[in-house]
């Protein structure tokens, strides 16, 4: 699956932010398949140093991602990547932190996609999103 997002994405991305924590196995794969580098995302408190945030709700409550500034700013183009693109609250979250960057978004790429719960609407026309199994309901 991995080799399938990096070919959707071929010579598109310069780096690849993967989303805690089922969403860091795939970006890692994807990041080695492509030779890119792996950044990650992460709930609030797991990154050392200088930290971006980003909160987002979640069906239960609300929830904050994290990046470390100084990957972000070097990151050039950006494949986000999670295994699920349900809501799109986490992808906008990622998104929010990748625009507050230097960095440019390339895309956004999940194993499944969720269509019926609407989060590739959240995301905006603008971003291109890749899923390798589109579901609905």
């Amino acid at each position: 699956m991995g080799a399938d997002i990096v070919r959707r994405f071929d010579g598109q991305f310069d780096s690849v932010l993967a989303i805690d924590a089922r969403g860091i196995p795939i970006g890692t794969v994807v990041a080695v398949s492509s030779g890119r580098p792996l950044l990650l995302a992460r709930k609030a408190g797991k990154l050392p140093g200088a930290v971006d945030s980003a909160a987002f709700a979640l069906e239960y409550g609300e929830a904050v991602l994290e990046v470390q500034r100084a990957d972000l700013d070097r990151a050039g183009r950006v494949l986000v990547v999670d295994d699920v693109l349900a809501t799109g609250g986490t992808a906008a979250a990622a998104l929010e932190l990748v625009r507050r960057s230097v960095a440019s978004l390339a895309g956004f790429a999940a194993i499944v996609e969720l269509v019926h719960l609407g989060g590739r609407a959240r995301l905006g026309p603008s971003s291109r999103v890749e899923a390798v199994l589109s579901l609905s309901q």
